[in-house]
């Protein structure tokens, strides 16, 4: 393939990934591409608008949302206006191949990596060259440096430095001066703190494991319960209840109304108590048990979830609540797979969503 193809077909392809995520709100959340990884000038410029209205907490974003924005960037009302105003952005959105999404997506993101890992060889190599060492070892330590390096880790810190006697009474007078803070808020319930420990850690995972009918989903209910009476968003993801099972549970866990009495309609009678303790439960409770957000996924995947869960995050900015708590319920043991591994991927995919998220 020639190299004016080549470009060729990565326009369409970054093109596609622009038409898809302003027709489908999913595949908006699934485009989490750097923004240099767009090779054309005018569609990077498009997809950077994209990304810093996503930052905004805008949880779709449409042709009409670029319209109303489009001169609110300098670069983007200039790309507008030079590539034939709004019949360039009405292009964007034309005929989205949603069936190559992802192969596009891995392509883009692949190429991106290549050409990253090739500046940097390319500049390790112009160091070395010019360069004056006195050992192979600092070719090889200058060539890590700049390869490898990813910023993220501090040479000089040892975790095990100083760990000493000295260290140790520090410690033990920062906890009688009560430094220690917990990151995370206490368990109220007795039978959950002796399972759990005594406090939810933000960005903690918790598995809970069991056989089948043996109580996970009433668990989930308790979990959701609590969240709920401190005021802490909670998103369910279920591909087990129906959405009037878990409502029903709620309500009866919260106020010793029989489930039964739910199910039949017999806590409905105006006539009867279970009413009067409904109107008093919906009179206290209305507006927090709007924080209770569920929904079902009977293919339970990272990528099915992660969309679910970043408009979920979006919608509860940490300013105003900076505790949310996300259930799964449940990963299925199958003889197909390792549904350890799934709870693996799920594990590593949630970093790209962690923010204070239990």
């Amino acid at each position: 393939m020639t190299e004016g193809a080549i470009i060729f077909s990565t326009r369409a392809m970054e093109r596609n990934l622009i038409a898809c995520a302003l027709n489908d709100a999913e595949k908006l959340e699934l485009l989490d591409l750097e923004v240099p990884a767009f090779e054309s000038d005018e569609l990077r410029t498009v997809y950077s608008m994209i990304v810093d209205l996503k930052g905004t907490g805008h949880q779709t974003i449409t042709i009409d949302t670029l319209r109303m924005f489009f001169d609110s960037r300098q670069d983007f009302y200039t790309i507008v206006k030079d590539h034939g105003g709004y019949a360039f952005l009405e292009s964007l959105n034309a005929k989205p191949d949603h069936a190559n999404f992802h192969l596009h997506l891995e392509t883009i993101r692949q190429r991106y990596d290549i050409r990253v890992a090739k500046a940097k060889a390319a500049s390790a190599l112009k160091e070395i060259v010019s360069g004056e060492f006195n050992s192979r070892d600092e070719v090889y330590s200058l060539l890590d440096n700049i390869v490898f390096n990813t910023g993220c880790v501090n040479p000089e810190s040892d975790m095990f430095n100083g760990l000493d006697m000295d260290w140790l009474e520090e410690q033990s007078q920062r906890f009688v001066r009560g430094e220690f803070k917990v990151p995370g808020i206490p368990i109220k319930d007795a039978s959950m703190r002796e399972a759990f420990g005594p406090y939810w850690y933000c960005g903690g995972l918790t598995g809970w494991c069991a056989e089948t009918n043996v109580g996970k989903s009433q668990v989930v209910c308790m979990l959701t319960r609590q969240m709920n009476a401190d005021g802490i968003p909670v998103l369910v993801l279920d591909n087990e209840m129906e959405a009037a099972d878990f409502r029903n549970r709620i309500i009866a866990g919260s106020t010793n109304i029989p489930l039964v009495a739910l199910v039949t309609g017999d806590a409905f009678n105006p006539t009867s108590e279970y009413y009067r303790i409904l109107k008093k439960y919906i009179a206290e409770t209305g507006e927090r048990q709007k924080l209770i957000e569920w929904r079902k996924v009977l293919d339970m995947t990272y990528e099915r979830v992660e969309p679910i869960i970043r408009r979920f995050i979006r919608k509860y900015p940490a300013r105003e609540y900076p505790y949310k708590c996300i259930i799964v319920d449940g990963i299925k043991m199958t003889n197909e797979g390792d549904s350890l591994f799934a709870v693996g991927y799920l594990e590593i995919g949630r970093a790209s969503c962690r923010e204070r998220v239990y």
